[in-house]
C-alpha cells in the first residue's frame, strides 16, 4: 500500500478515488499487514458536470444513497469535478433525465493503488456537513446575522442597565419575587436580556420588515457562576412567557370571531426549501411500506378511519424550544434541574413543563432523565400491547383507544356548548343599553365588565378543554397506529395467514419490520407533541426531527463555546428565529486533532466568532465554588478582574489543611524536579509527580483525622492533562494505598482536565507532567485547558510540577499565562521549593514505601525517570561553610530548587552580622528572611 499522502492537501491525491466505507476483516500480526473489504458506491468513479440537465435531482439521489451507507459502514467519499477540474479518472456522464451513465469504469478498482487512513466515526461530521449544505433553509435574519453580522447591530450589554421585566412579569409579584430571591444580579439580567430578546424577536414575527438584524443573546458562565441555575431560570421565564402570549393570541382570536380552521396543522403552508427537506426525510429509495411514518401520517390515518381529527388551533401554533448542547452529559444536567425544580408559573404555583429527551435507545441516561426519554416512552407504549410480554393482542391499546374516544366526544360537545354560550353573550353585548332594564341595579359600564368576565370566562374554558381534547386525540392517533400495525388484525398478520395459516418465519420479519417503522412513528408523536425538547446538537439531526408538524422557533444552546460552528448550525434547520448562546469561551473549545484544521479556526464556537465581532455576552460575574485564593488568578487572567466571591464562599468553614500550619494551605505550587517520560503511544508520563500526587493527598487525608476526625473520602480530585498519567497516578495509589482500585475506594477522582471539565471538588491536585529541560508543555500551552484545570476546586488547590519548565515554556512566545501563573505564585509565596515527596512528606508515607512503589512503577530499569539519591543533609552545618545564601531564593524568585548551587537555608556567620543597608535605607523587602540584622543598635 503506497504510504503517500493522497488528502487534498497533496495534489499528488487529487485524482485518486476513495472507498465509499472500508471494514476491517483482520490483522496478520507477523506480516504486519492488515485485510480490508471496500464498498464502492457507483459514483466514486463517476465524474459529473454541474452544468449538465438533470444534475440536482441526480445530486441530491446520490447523496441520500451515501447517507446510508454512511450510516451503515461509517466511511464515505464522493467525487464531483467540474468540467474544467483536475483529470478525470472516467469518461462518465449525466443523462438528460439525471440518470447516470451506466457504462463500466476504463480501469478496475483492483489494478489501483489504495491509500488507507484513519477516519474514525463520521456521523457527526456528516451532520455538519449536512447543515452547512442546507444553510439557504436558515430564517432569513438569522442567517444573514451569521454570515454578514450587522456591524452596529451587535449587542452592547456591558454596564448597560438590564431591561425591565414584561408587562406579564410585572403584573404577577409572585413570580417577581421568585425570580429575587433565586438568582443574583447578574444572572437576573442575563434572564431579563433574554427574555426582552426573544419576545422582541417574538412580537415582530411575519413583519420582514422589523426583524431583528441580531436574533442571538450571549451569555457567558465563568466557572462556579451558577450557569445551569441561569439556564435554568431563562427557561422557566421564556416557557412562561411564550406561552402567555399564544394563550392570549387564541384569546384575542375566539374573542373576535375569527374563523378556525380545522387541522391546520397538517395544510400549514411550507416554503419551497422546507418542502425539500421534508421531501428528502421521506424520498429515500425505499418501498412504501419501509418508510417512517411522520406525525402527521398518524393524524391522517386517524381522520381517514375515524374521521376524528385534532381540535382548532385558530390560526396561532404552539411556542416550541429545542434545548441543545454538544454532549449528553450537558444535556442530561439541565433536563435533571428542570424535572427535579420544575417550573414556576406567573402565578406562583409549581408546575412541570411538557418536556421529552431525544437520544439514541443504548444512551446511558440518570434516572430522573430515564422516563422522559422518547425511546423509554415509545418502548413503554409498545410493550402495553402484549398480553403475555411476547404477543402482541392489543386489548390494552384497544381499551385505552375506546376510552379516549369517549372523553374526544364528550369534549367536542362541551366545546359546541360553550361556543353557543359564547355567541349568545356576544350578541347581547352587541345590543345597545343606555338605562338599566326593569329590576336591573348595575349601571351600563358596570353590566359590561360583568359580561366581558363571564366571555373571559367561556373562553378560559373552551381552551383548557380543547387542549385535553387534543391530548386525547393524539394518544388516539398512536393507538390506531400500533392497533393497524401490530394489532391481531395488522396487515401482515392476515397476509401470512392467508398463506398457509400460521404465524411463520416471514411473519416475524414483517412484525420487526413493521415495529421498527411504528417507533419511528411513535418516536415523531412524542417530539412533536413536547413543549421543550432536550437533545444533543449532532442528535438535532435526527430524521425524526424532519417527520413533525411544525418546528421550533427558539433555540437555547449550552455549552455553546465547546461546540464548533458547523455543528452549531444543525439545531438552527428546525425553524429557529431566535436563539440564546451559554457558554465560556475562555474554557476548552470542542477537540479539533488536525493542526492544518485548527490553523483555519475550525474548532472556534459561534460564540466565541460572535465575540470576536464585537458582540457583548452577558457575564455571570458572581462565582460560588473557589476560594478567593484560588479564584484570583483565574479572575483577573481570563476574565478581566470582574469575578466576585459569594457571600457562601467568604463565610465558608475553613478546612485544617487549608492552615499554613499543616504545611499545605489554600493555593499551592510544589516544585516537583522529576522527569517526563513518552511512552509508545506518545503519550507523557511523570512518575515523579505520581507519587508526589499520593502523597499530597495522604497528608490531607491525615490533616484531616487529625484536625476534625474526618477522613479524606470523596473530597480529593486530580486533574492531569493526559491519559497516560491518569493510569500511572492509579497505580501509584494502588502502590501506596492499599492496592488494586484503591483510588476508587477512596473515593479519588481521577481524570484529563477534559474529561472533568464542569466538575468541581473540595481539592484538586493537578499534575502538569511536563518536566524535562528541553522541548515544549505539548496540552499545557493552550491556556484554556489550563483555565479548566485551576478552576475545580472549592477549597484548596495544589499544582505539581516544574516551576522553571512552566515559566520559561511561554517566555517568549505571544502567551506568557503560565510565567503570570507561576509569578503570582512567588509573590504571594505559594511555592514549595524543590518538593521531594521524601522530603517533604515523609512523615505520611516512609522514603522506603515511596522508593519501593517508584521501583515498582518505573520496573527498575529506567535511569533517570525515577528518584534521584538523597543527599545527606545536617542541620547544624547544611552547607559548606564558603557557599552562599541564594538571594533569588530569599526574594521567593530561585527557579533552581535543589539544583541549586546556593544554600536554601537563612546561615549567620561573621560576615553576615552586619547592618543591612536596604533596612537602614528602608527597603528591604527580606523581612526576617534577611540574612543581615535589621538591629539599629548595630549600627551606633
Amino acid at each position: 500500500m503506497n504510504e503517500a499522502d493522497p488528502w487534498p492537501h497533496d495534489e499528488s491525491g487529487l485524482d485518486l478515488p476513495i472507498a465509499a466505507a472500508g471494514l476491517c476483516k483482520g490483522i496478520n500480526a507477523k506480516e504486519q499487514t492488515v485485510d480490508f473489504s471496500f464498498w464502492i458506491t457507483a459514483e466514486v468513479d463517476t465524474a459529473t458536470n454541474p452544468s449538465t440537465p438533470g444534475w440536482r435531482e441526480w445530486h441530491e439521489r446520490s447523496r441520500v444513497r451515501e447517507r446510508l451507507t454512511l450510516e451503515a459502514f461509517e466511511g464515505v467519499r464522493r467525487l464531483v469535478r467540474g468540467d474544467r477540474g483536475d483529470a478525470l479518472i472516467g469518461g462518465h456522464a449525466v443523462a438528460e433525465e439525471g440518470e447516470m451513465d451506466a457504462r463500466p469504469p476504463p480501469v478496475p478498482p483492483s489494478h489501483r493503488t489504495w491509500f488507507l487512513a484513519p477516519a474514525g466515526k463520521l456521523y457527526s461530521w456528516y451532520n455538519a456537513y449536512e447543515a452547512l449544505h442546507h444553510v439557504r433553509r436558515l430564517h432569513g435574519p438569522m442567517r444573514q446575522a451569521m454570515l454578514k453580522p450587522p456591524k452596529d447591530g451587535m449587542p452592547r450589554v456591558r454596564n448597560v442597565p438590564a431591561p425591565p421585566l414584561s408587562v406579564e412579569i410585572a403584573a404577577n409579584p409572585k413570580f417577581v419575587d421568585f425570580l429575587v430571591k433565586n438568582f443574583n444580579e447578574p444572572q437576573l439580567a442575563a434572564i431579563k436580556w433574554a427574555a426582552a430578546h426573544t419576545l422582541r424577536s417574538y412580537e415582530r414575527e411575519g413583519d420582514q420588515s422589523h426583524e431583528d438584524p441580531f436574533p442571538f443573546t450571549l451569555v457567558q458562565g465563568p466557572p462556579g457562576t451558577g450557569k445551569t441555575q441561569t439556564v435554568w431560570g431563562i427557561l422557566n421565564t421564556l416557557h412562561c412567557l411564550l406561552f402567555q402570549r399564544y394563550y392570549k393570541s387564541i384569546h384575542d382570536a375566539i374573542a373576535r370571531g375569527t374563523s378556525r380552521a380545522t387541522g391546520t396543522e397538517f395544510t400549514a403552508a411550507l416554503d419551497d426549501d422546507d418542502a425539500e427537506w421534508l421531501r428528502s426525510a421521506r424520498e429515500d429509495g425505499e418501498e412504501d411500506e419501509d418508510k417512517d411514518a411522520t406525525v402527521r401520517d398518524l393524524y391522517t390515518f386517524l381522520r381517514d378511519t375515524t374521521g376524528i381529527e385534532r381540535g382548532q388551533t385558530y390560526g396561532v401554533y404552539k411556542p416550541r424550544i429545542l434545548v441543545c448542547a454538544p454532549s449528553n452529559a450537558a444535556v442530561d444536567n439541565l433536563l435533571e434541574r428542570v424535572i427535579t425544580k420544575r417550573f414556576h408559573q406567573l402565578t406562583g404555583e409549581l408546575y412541570t413543563p411538557g418536556v421529552v429527551r431525544v437520544t439514541a435507545s443504548d444512551t446511558v441516561v440518570s434516572d430522573a432523565v430515564g422516563p422522559v426519554t422518547t425511546s423509554r416512552m415509545v418502548e413503554e407504549l409498545i410493550e402495553m400491547g402484549k398480553s403475555d410480554g411476547k404477543k402482541f393482542d392489543g386489548a390494552r391499546w384497544n381499551a385505552e383507544f375506546h376510552k379516549h374516544a369517549k372523553f374526544v366526544k364528550e369534549a367536542g360537545n362541551f366545546i359546541k356548548y360553550k361556543e353557543h354560550e359564547l355567541v349568545e353573550l356576544t350578541m347581547a353585548s352587541a345590543e345597545p343599553r343606555t338605562v338599566p332594564a326593569e329590576g336591573d341595579d348595575m349601571e351600563p359600564g358596570e353590566e359590561i365588565d360583568t359580561r366581558n368576565q363571564k366571555s373571559h370566562g367561556i373562553i378560559q374554558e373552551i381552551l383548557g378543554i380543547n387542549e385535553n381534547r387534543n391530548r386525547a386525540v393524539t394518544e388516539m392517533a398512536r393507538l390506531a397506529y400500533l392497533l393497524d400495525n401490530l394489532g391481531p388484525n395488522a396487515h401482515h398478520v392476515t397476509r401470512n395467514q392467508r398463506i398457509d395459516g400460521k404465524v411463520d418465519r416471514q411473519m416475524k420479519y414483517d412484525q420487526q419490520r413493521a415495529i421498527r417503522k411504528v417507533r419511528a412513528g411513535l418516536e415523531a408523536s412524542f417530539v412533536d407533541d413536547a413543549e421543550i425538547v432536550f437533545t444533543t446538537l449532532t442528535s438535532s439531526s435526527r430524521k425524526v426531527f424532519r417527520q413533525l408538524t411544525h418546528g421550533f422557533d427558539t433555540v437555547l444552546i449550552d455549552e455553546a463555546a465547546q461546540a464548533n460552528e458547523m455543528a452549531t448550525l444543525i439545531p438552527f434547520l428546525h425553524g429557529a428565529r431566535r436563539c440564546v448562546l451559554v457558554g465560556d469561551p475562555q474554557q476548552l473549545p470542542s477537540t479539533v486533532i488536525s493542526k492544518h484544521a485548527q490553523q483555519v479556526s475550525f474548532q472556534r464556537s459561534l460564540f466565541e466568532r460572535f465575540n470576536e465581532l464585537g458582540a457583548e455576552a452577558l457575564l455571570l460575574s458572581v462565582q460560588y465554588r473557589m476560594h478567593p485564593e484560588i479564584r484570583e488568578f483565574p479572575s483577573d487572567e481570563f476574565y478581566e478582574g470582574r469575578l466576585m466571591d459569594s457571600a457562601c464562599v467568604i463565610k465558608r468553614r475553613p478546612e485544617p489543611y487549608q492552615q499554613k500550619e499543616s504545611g499545605l494551605g489554600t493555593y499551592r505550587i510544589f516544585d516537583a524536579h522529576g522527569l517526563e517520560e513518552r511512552t509508545t503511544s506518545n503519550s507523557v508520563i511523570n512518575h515523579f509527580e505520581a507519587i508526589l500526587v499520593v502523597c499530597i493527598y495522604k497528608k490531607i487525608d491525615k490533616v484531616l483525622r487529625d484536625g476534625t476526625g474526618e477522613s479524606a473520602e470523596g473530597k480529593v480530585s486530580v486533574v492531569t492533562p493526559y491519559k497516560e498519567q491518569v493510569t500511572v497516578i492509579r497505580m501509584a495509589f494502588e502502590q501506596l494505598c492499599g492496592g488494586v482500585g484503591a483510588a476508587a475506594r477512596l473515593g479519588v477522582q481521577i481524570n484529563t482536565i477534559d474529561g472533568y471539565q464542569g466538575q468541581e471538588s473540595d481539592v484538586i491536585i493537578f499534575s502538569t507532567v511536563r518536566g524535562s529541560g528541553d522541548g515544549g508543555i505539548g496540552f499545557l500551552s493552550d491556556i484554556r485547558r489550563l483555565n479548566v484545570a485551576i478552576t475545580r476546586a472549592k477549597k484548596a488547590l495544589y499544582i505539581v510540577g516544574r516551576v522553571g519548565k512552566l515559566r520559561a515554556a511561554q517566555a517568549g512566545g505571544e502567551f506568557t499565562v503560565w510565567r503570570d501563573l507561576v509569578q503570582n505564585a512567588m509573590d504571594r509565596r505559594c511555592i514549595v521549593d524543590d518538593a521531594d515527596p521524601r522530603t517533604t512528606f515523609a512523615d505520611v508515607v516512609p522514603v522506603e514505601e515511596q522508593e519501593r512503589a517508584m521501583s515498582k512503577l518505573t520496573r527498575g530499569n529506567r535511569r533517570g525517570v525515577g528518584f534521584k539519591p538523597l543527599k545527606p543533609r545536617h542541620p547544624e552545618n547544611p552547607q559548606p561553610d564558603n557557599q552562599r545564601v541564594c538571594r533569588e531564593w530569599l526574594a521567593g524568585k530561585c527557579l533552581y530548587g535543589g539544583d541549586c548551587r546556593f544554600a536554601h537555608e537563612k546561615r549567620y556567620d561573621a560576615k553576615s552580622k552586619k547592618l543591612c543597608r536596604d533596612f537602614m535605607m528602608g527597603k528591604c523587602h527580606r523581612g526576617a528572611e534577611c540574612v543581615f540584622s535589621h538591629d539599629a543598635a548595630m549600627g551606633g
